[in-house]
């Protein structure tokens, strides 16, 4: 039997793929992310959000610093 994911592990995973992008590329836009992720924008711009609330990256108009 095949599992899929529920939308917690979904949006974790979305947010590990976003902090590794984030590692491996240093500053991206949020369009670009979304692109090289295949996610929405919005989801992206939602989870920069956070990672500005933590601490865990800067912000410069649309691009992100991790």
């Amino acid at each position: 039997m095949v599992r899929g994911m529920n939308s917690a592990e979904m949006q974790k995973n979305n947010r590990t793929l976003v902090f590794k992008l984030l590692q491996e590329r240093g500053m991206i836009t949020r369009a670009e992310i979304a692109v090289e992720l295949n996610l929405q924008k919005a989801t992206i711009t939602n989870i920069i959000n956070e990672f500005f609330d933590m601490g865990i990256v800067e912000g410069d108009g649309d691009g992100a610093v991790g």
